[in-house]
């Protein structure tokens, strides 16, 4: 039964159920009390998710943690113990950026890590490990270290001087001779290769490949020549790409191949098709003629063993070797086929009709690792899954770790929340991991212009009084309905008790109650 209430009751009844269910207001001295718990901002967002968000709402982080964004406020000592805490510069450039780019502006990076500079290659050890090889780019190839070194310091040219003068004429012939053809030179040995293209010898080198190369013009003689090789265009365009143009720009083609040109009469389909044994090796042998007469409809007519190869009980005992269509269908795809056509696939797997359940698709799900395995191993419970919104609880999204204050700073790239989705859609993602919200990350930033009252009902409209739904879905119209205070006029039977509600919790406790117990 329904109880009887005054409004004043109701208003008692609603303040005392708000003191035990509403949320912790967050007040600024209530998150320095909590942040003090905390040594850096990464703990603080572990340990308390509620102040943290409050905190970066309110633009608080820098002030309660200061030295997450120090950069010239480093002292030098400060630098030499943050520095000890890593093995090398890559690791403190990783552990702390900000530290290490004050260091390295500072230029103690070498003093504080001068491992590498007991590293570095000196002149003799730069010249025996040169003299290990014999071209400089045998020496660039295998010990790339040394030979940046020797590059900076100017010592390739002593340390290789016959790179310079090397090939003379008759050892640029000598060398050319190994090879017949300019490509084969330039692949076997570059360096001589050079040498000649330099010295503008390669046409005395190669004159005769040449004349080969650059004979562009087919004479109509050439052509037929060249073009009685093949037995049609199509192996004609394989074989000579160059031949098969000219005779095209032309207008050769008829004349060399006019039986390919001529219409496929019904007799001239039928005795080529007699040379073949099945409609695939009709297509290989001669696909023209094939879709002549798959346009005439006579593949069933000359290959009649296709339609009477599977009749029902054949399919039935082909089938039967299977457990399911997708094992059917992968096995022997002709006999799926005549099935498919038969209308049997339902009496012949019926069981796999059976609706998904979540437990099912569970224990289904089990036997794969990806979302891909899942969807190729068994499409029809991956799609069940999908409809029922499983997925990512089955598999989840594999994003790349990033830190609260990241995912701050790529944001900070941008003006609208969109452009942010858009833009960075991993830190996007990772920011619904860590349940940033995009208000928090942009509390001062302008309205996607496109949205105003009338575009955000209609927007609205859509996700039938979900406001969750619509969140996910529509981030940057949700942005603009709560700058708008609008979200409490869309989504009246939604309770959304961030800042700048129009519709808090108070209200919404105050309304169900007097829909429950007032009559």
């Amino acid at each position: 039964m329904k109880l009887k209430l005054t409004e004043s009751q109701l208003r008692v009844l609603t303040k005392r159920i708000l003191l035990e269910v509403k949320p912790l207001k967050w007040t600024e001295d209530k998150i320095r009390q909590e942040a003090s718990k905390y040594n850096s901002k990464i703990e603080f967002y572990k340990g308390s998710q509620s102040a943290y968000q409050a905190a970066l709402r309110q633009r608080m982080l820098d002030d309660l943690f200061p030295e997450g964004r120090k950069t010239t406020k480093w002292t030098e000592d400060e630098l030499r113990r943050e520095a000890s805490k890593y093995n090398s510069k890559s690791e403190f450039e990783k552990g702390n950026s900000a530290a290490y780019r004050a260091a390295r502006s500072r230029g103690i990076t070498d003093d504080v890590f001068p491992e590498r500079k007991a590293s570095k290659w000196t002149e003799d050890e730069i010249r025996r490990e040169a003299s290990k090889y014999n071209l400089r780019s045998e020496f660039q190839r295998d010990s790339g270290g040394a030979y940046t070194v020797a590059l900076r310091r100017g010592m390739l040219d002593d340390l290789f001087p016959e790179s310079k003068l090397k090939w003379t004429e008759d050892e640029t012939r000598r060398e050319a001779g190994k090879y017949k053809s300019r490509g084969e030179f330039r692949l076997g040995n570059p360096s001589a290769y050079n040498a000649a293209h330099k010295r503008g010898m390669m046409d005395d080198l190669f004159g005769e490949r040449k004349v080969k190369r650059t004979k562009l013009k087919w004479t109509e003689d050439d052509i037929k020549q060249e073009a009685s090789k093949y037995n049609s265009r199509n192996e004609f365009r394989l074989g000579t790409s160059s031949a098969y143009n000219a005779a095209v720009r032309q207008g050769m083609m008829d004349d060399l191949f006019g039986e390919r040109k001529l219409k496929w009469t019904e007799d001239e389909i039928r005795r080529e098709a007699s040379k073949y044994n099945s409609k695939s090796e009709f297509q290989d042998g001669n696909e023209t003629a094939y879709k002549s007469a798959l346009k005439l409809g006579m593949t069933d007519d000359l290959f009649p063993e296709r339609k009477s190869k599977w009749n029902e009980d054949k399919i039935r005992q082909e089938a039967s070797k299977y457990n399911s269509r997708w094992e059917f269908q992968k096995g022997n795809p002709s006999a799926y086929n005549a099935a498919h056509k038969r209308g049997m696939l339902d009496d012949l797997f019926g069981e796999k009709k059976l609706k998904w359940t979540e437990d099912k698709i569970r224990q289904e799900a089990s036997k794969y690792d990806s979302r891909g395995e899942f969807q190729k191993g068994n499409s029809s419970a991956y799609q069940s899954a999908r409809k029922l919104g499983m997925l990512d609880d089955l598999f989840p999204l594999k994003i790349p770790y990033m830190t609260p204050g990241e995912i701050e700073r790529e944001a900070a790239k941008y003006d609208y929340p969109f452009e942010f989705i858009k833009g960075s859609p991993l830190h996007y993602k990772a920011a619904l991991f860590h349940r940033i919200d995009l208000i928090s990350l942009f509390p001062d930033r302008p309205v996607d212009p496109k949205w105003n009252k009338d575009t955000l009902k209609d927007e609205a409209a859509k996700y039938n009084n979900n406001i969750v739904t619509f969140k996910r879905k529509s981030p940057s119209a949700f942005y603009a309905a709560y700058k708008y205070k609008m979200l409490g006029d869309l989504f009246p039977n939604s309770v959304f008790g961030t800042e700048g509600s129009v519709y808090s919790i108070y209200e919404h406790i105050r309304k169900v109650l007097k829909k429950m117990l007032i009559s």
